[in-house]
């Protein structure tokens, strides 16, 4: 019985396991197997679904795939990957599916119904495919949708209108597509404006623009109701009563547009500063920079409610956000009233702050703007500051450990390192210390606050700050003379590695109950002196550390926190140094000199008198500091002034303005030459012909001798509190720019100004201007825009009537027909004439939409005039040119301006209306891949590549037909045309200029690798691709630009992506490419600046020669010919130089070994450029594991050596 017992229990459990499974096995099951359908459906070129594999239950293994705590998928994320194929049905099985991201591929084929069984989707975006067909009717049924996006596609037929039911709905975009009917306006389409629905030209309706076949006219007006009849004396009644009617009629059409530009210019500055819906704006996502409304960051941050601070600083509190899409972030409310300059100038600083992009380096996501808050959006760092981990922890989190707190050190290091000698102009923090540097999720270190300084107004600074900093962190000389440098920034992060270190404040009062200092810094030097190490680790740590290291770390804080700022090491030295590279040299000098006894002697005590001392002098040392950023932006050629008028006007305005900055202090007339003060531009006669000092704090009033300056073409004075009337004497100046904008200018605009002929830019906005804007002569050019804000402007340019003045342009007299029978005549003509006028009135409107919607789809693809301010134009510091201007610069692209050719298109010198020399590229026609969006995407990335020796793109032009780049012009060409094109009359490239080239282009090369985010692979490294700018200095260009083409049909000189000759042996036969494909161009290019000689040239097989250089080289080097190998323009000096010409030849071949794994990072290309660091090592290793021993042999038999 017993076993018949357990025999039946086996039983009913296998029974129970078949038939009661758990819901989740069986739902993971169907939920596999609809996402396997759709991967076997999918063409898959890149592997993408590589890990989607049907034997594993659970999809929630996969890439790409989300699920929560009941292992539901809730996220497919499968955009941007070059995906093909078409939608399976079996996705409508998802039932907790949340996003269904399929944007940017090439997906085809309907959008299947089934979707619309996904009941919890909150967001489709299936934007940039090849979709067609109808949008499915079911999708009506997504009532938790918010995001819909099926822009870009080629879908057909009517807008379902189940669609307008989704009352969720947030954002919409049908955009580019061949949808046709009537768009519906009613539920949530109310909401959404003509942008959503444009670019299908057959949508009909209000919002559209255009009627709907045989509908009647958009929202007509009540029928007319005739008045009772009145007896008029006289025969003229009717006569009278159509001048009458028409009348109404004209007035009304005439008062309308001006009503409704008054209400737009009221709204206005609304839409601008108060609320930007992120769906509608256009600058919303360029340059990878949003901006946010306030509304949203409102609703994120539960109307900046006080439990949901983060933290408090000098630049006011930090709150914690979570955004629509689920997203966190920390939202950084700027002190109010402490942002000076307006909009623009805001936006341009915080755009430049965007630009460093780094690794360890906070990434600014985004921004708000209103007239009175100015809010910062950054990622949400989950692991809080370094200050945070180390002092306020909760207890149920453990300390960082040693090796976390390394890895911090390193990375906020690499961080600063960036901001000082990879930004063009490098960024100084001013503010380096723990609290600022944050921690991902990985607790790697992410330095924050960078850049903000501009952004404030220092004059209010925040009770712990002196100068711009905190104090504890403050280097002595920047306390002293306001005076901040990169090394500023040094003595800071010395602070900071001893916070990391002792887990202390860097000022702590409380240390005086023990008779200790206040100063973290003499605290530690204290202990130092006493040799008690120990006491100086965080008990944290409980003695998990490794003495020797904290050592190293403590020499490296000591060496960056010395007295004198020439002593410090850069911020690329204390990388090095925390790599294990030249610190105990440097230690050792340190010591001999005795530095920190000096130090210690002569630092300065830490009571509360200083404090306050350091406080009060804070207002001059910051203008000090203003004044010398702003002295130090220009620096001119010498020449002299030779006419007597244009000294006394450049006195007189110097004399009558205030400059509490000294931004004038080079402008002293013991100087023969006035082309030697700073903010002046001469020309080659010596005449002024710029004159710079926007942004320069200066008040007062204009004089009327600048207009003496009769060549001036260029005035700043942007954004400084000029006073007074604008001097009519300008008008003289008829070359003349002009840029008067943010300033407190008051009186009229001088009619004189019409006078200049030439006069291209005008900007008087944001004064107190008072009175009528001339329309005659150059001004009637202007739009609003050029005038804007100033509230007591008047003229039909502004849209308000003057005081007493006739209404804008009235009609011509209306012309009264013969005279009609009394009685109802007179009311026939009556109402006729109204309704001719009403007539006028709604069609002029419609005309004028059309007329607006034509001309906006031209300046959207054809030509944006950068003189209307396009909100994309200088985002990012990136231009959008219209077409008209590169023909104009380029001479209609004429054949005699081609600068080269290569395989992305043809290159043109131009020279734009400014004067500036540009190099266009004008990418071949058919090759660009995606449409205006995935294209000004592509070059916002690469625009945010931003290196010293990177070729910054400038801007760029999009057509229909036409897609082109605009660089700046390199004078000195490339270094293929220096070594093997150059004029008998230019020198050829010395040895030193050919060393820099090597080290820079090295340097950029590893920016691209390293500290872009992602990666960029330039894909095609060769002497034809480093420019040379006016020093020489070696600037590569190119890079980023595969993605942009069409990688298939290749360049006849190609194979992959590559020039003949460059191309490593995996790319050649794997079309794989990786950063170790640059290495191997990168180390043929080296072989080019050596030999001079061409990577791969046929007319060696003359000589029985390799016609692959590498191969003639590795000749020469068996052969022991190393002489035969360096460019014939070099021999004199190469015998001067030999040794590192070998040198350059090592590095070449290590750069071009066969196996892409041998090759070193172009990291470590530069450190062994730089100091031959690991040179001899890694040669070594590469002739033993190559067999090389018999090249030892012939190199010294020659008298050579590559050891």
């Amino acid at each position: 019985m017993g076993r018949e017992v357990s025999a039946i229990v086996p039983v009913w459990l296998i029974f129970l396991l078949l038939v009661l499974q758990p819901s989740w096995l069986v739902l993971g099951n169907m939920e596999g197997d609809a996402l396997h359908s759709l991967r076997t459906n999918l063409f898959d070129p890149n592997n993408v679904l590589q890990s989607w594999d049907p034997t594993l239950v659970n999809p929630c293994t996969w890439f790409h795939v989300t699920c929560n705590n009941d292992n539901s998928v809730i996220r497919v994320d499968l955009g941007n990957a070059a995906l093909s194929g078409q939608l399976v049905p079996q996705l409508g099985l998802l039932k907790n599916l949340q996003y269904l991201e399929l944007y940017s591929n090439n997906i085809s084929g309907p959008i299947p119904s089934d979707l619309g069984n996904l009941t919890n989707l909150v967001s489709l975006d299936l934007y940039l495919n090849s979709f067609n067909g109808p949008i499915p009717e079911s999708l009506g049924k997504l009532s938790k949708l918010r995001f819909l996006r099926l822009n870009n596609n080629s879908l057909a037929g009517p807008i379902p209108m189940s669609l307008t039911n989704i009352s969720s709905l947030q954002v919409l975009d049908l955009s580019n597509n061949r949808l046709s009917g009537v768009v519906p306006d009613n539920g949530s389409f109310s909401l959404f404006t003509p942008i959503s629905f444009a670019n299908n030209l057959d949508l009909c309706g209000p919002v559209t623009g255009h009627p709907c076949p045989g509908s009647p006219p958009f929202s007509p007006p009540p029928p007319f109701v005739p008045p009772p009849p009145i007896s008029v004396p006289g025969g003229n009644s009717a006569t009278g009563a159509i001048a009458g009617g028409v009348a109404a009629g004209a007035a009304l059409l005439f008062a309308a547009p001006a009503i409704a530009f008054a209400w737009w210019r009221r709204r206005k500055p609304q839409d601008l500063f108060f609320d930007v819906p992120a769906e509608e704006d256009p600058e919303v996502h360029l340059g990878q920079l949003k901006r946010f409304s306030l509304r949203e960051l409102q609703v994120a941050t539960d109307t900046f409610s006080n439990k949901n601070i983060l933290g408090r600083g000098g630049f006011g509190k930090v709150y914690k956000g979570r955004l629509a899409d689920g997203s966190l972030v920390a939202v950084k409310r700027l002190k109010e009233e402490r942002t000076p300059g307006g909009e623009l100038q805001f936006q341009t600083e915080v755009e430049m702050i965007s630009m460093a992009v780094h690794r360890n380096l906070l990434r600014l996501r985004g921004f708000c703007m209103t007239p009175t808050e100015r809010l910062l959006v950054y990622p949400y760092m989950a692991n809080g500051s370094v200050a945070s981990c180390l002092r306020e922890r909760p207890p149920s989190q453990p300390p960082l450990d040693w090796p976390t707190r390394k890895r911090i050190a390193l990375g906020s290091a690499r961080g600063l390192s960036y901001l000082h000698d990879h930004c063009d102009p490098k960024i100084i923090h001013r503010d380096v210390k723990a609290a600022n540097i944050l921690l991902d999720e990985e607790f790697e270190a992410v330095v924050g606050d960078f850049g903000l300084a501009k952004l404030m107004d220092y004059k209010d600074t925040h009770v712990t700050t002196a100068v711009r900093g905190t104090i504890g962190h403050i280097a002595p000389e920047y306390l002293s003379t306001g005076k901040s440098s990169e090394k500023t920034d040094v003595f800071g992060y010395g602070i900071m590695l001893l916070e990391l270190i002792t887990g202390q404040r860097a000022f702590d009062l409380a240390r005086l109950a023990n008779d200790d200092d206040v100063m973290l810094l003499d605290w530690v030097k204290g202990l130092l002196k006493e040799k008690k190490l120990e006491m100086l680790v965080d008990p944290d740590l409980q003695n998990n550390y490794v003495d020797s290291e904290v050592e190293q770390l403590i020499q490296v804080a000591l060496l960056c926190t010395q007295g004198s700022p020439m002593d410090r090491p850069k911020m690329s030295d204390v990388v090095r140094m925390l790599e294990g590279d030249g610190l105990a040299e440097r230690w050792d000098e340190w010591q001999k000199v005795e530095v920190l006894r000096q130090e210690v002697e002569l630092a300065p005590h830490p009571n509360s008198d200083w404090i306050v001392d350091s406080t009060e002098n804070l207002h001059a040392v910051e203008l000090s500091v203003n004044g010398a950023a702003v002295r130090d932006r220009r620096f001119l050629r010498e020449a002299e002034i030779r006419r007597r008028c244009l000294r006394d006007a450049l006195r007189s305005l110097r004399t009558n303005l205030v400059d509490p900055n000294n931004v004038l202090q080079s402008w002293d007339e013991n100087l023969g030459s006035k082309c030697t003060w700073f903010h002046l531009t001469c020309n080659d006669d010596d005449s002024i012909t710029r004159l710079d000092l926007g942004n320069a704090a200066l008040s007062g009033q204009l004089v009327p001798q600048l207009g003496l300056l009769k060549n001036l073409e260029y005035l700043e004075l942007f954004n400084n509190n000029f006073t007074g009337a604008i001097p009519s004497s300008l008008g003289n100046l008829t070359n003349l720019d002009r840029r008067l904008n943010n300033n407190s200018l008051a009186g009229s605009i001088p009619a004189s100004l019409a006078n200049i002929s030439s006069l291209e830019v005008l900007d008087l906005s944001n004064n107190r201007l008072s009175g009528l804007v001339p329309d005659k002569g150059s001004l009637t050019q202007f739009t609003p825009i050029s005038f804007a804000n100033n509230l007591d402007l008047c003229g039909p340019v502004t849209g308000y009537l003057c005081p007493g003045s006739p209404p804008f342009s009235p009609p011509p007299p209306f012309a009264s027909p013969t005279s009609q029978p009394r009685g109802n005549g007179a009311i026939r003509a009556i109402a006729g004439g109204v309704a001719a006028g009403a007539a006028l009135f709604f069609a002029f409107p419609a005309i004028y939409f059309a007329w607006w919607l034509q001309r906006k789809r031209r300046d959207l693809f054809v030509d944006v005039p950068v003189e209307d301010d396009d909100p994309e134009v200088h985002l990012s510091q990136l231009k959008r040119f219209s077409l008209r201007e590169l023909l104009v610069a380029t001479d209609n692209f004429s054949t005699k301006s081609i600068l080269g050719r290569g395989g992305f298109g043809k290159v043109y010198k131009g020279r734009l209306a400014d004067g500036s020399l540009v190099a266009v590229k004008r990418l071949k026609e058919g090759r660009t891949s995606g449409g205006e969006l995935q294209f000004q995407m592509e070059l916002q990335m690469i625009s945010m590549a931003v290196h010293r020796n990177l070729l910054q793109l400038h801007g760029f032009c999009m057509t229909p037909t036409e897609r082109l780049l605009v660089y700046p012009y390199m004078a000195n060409g490339s270094v293929a045309s220096c070594l093997r094109g150059r004029p008998p009359s230019r020198p050829p490239l010395d040895w030193p200029t050919r060393k820099r080239i090597a080290l820079g282009s090295a340097k950029g090369l590893s920016y691209l690798h390293d500290h872009c985010e992602p990666k960029v692979i330039h894909r095609d490294v060769k002497a034809a691709n480093i420019l040379l700018d006016k020093e020489f200095e070696a600037v590569v260009g190119d890079f980023g630009l595969a993605k942009l083409m069409n990688i298939n049909d290749s360049h006849v000189t190609t194979a992959v992506c590559g020039t003949v000759g460059h191309i490593p042996p995996e790319y050649f036969s794997t079309g794989r490419s990786s950063e170790k494909t640059d290495v191997f161009g990168y180390g043929i290019m080296l072989l080019e600046l050596i030999t001079g000689k061409k990577a791969f040239d046929l007319a060696g097989l003359a000589n029985d020669d390799d016609v692959m250089m590498l191969d003639w080289v590795k000749g020469h080097l068996k052969e022991g010919k190393l002489e035969i190998l360096v460019d014939p323009d070099l021999v004199s000096s190469y015998y001067l130089a030999s040794s590192e010409v070998e040198q350059l030849i090592q590095v070449a071949l290590l750069c071009t070994q066969g196996s892409p794994m041998g090759r070193p990072k172009m990291c470590e290309v530069v450190r062994m450029l730089e100091e031959g660091a690991g040179l001899g090592e890694r040669w070594d290793e590469w002739e033993m594991m190559v067999g090389k021993e018999g090249y030892r042999a012939d190199m010294a038999a020659a008298g050579y050596s590559l050891h």
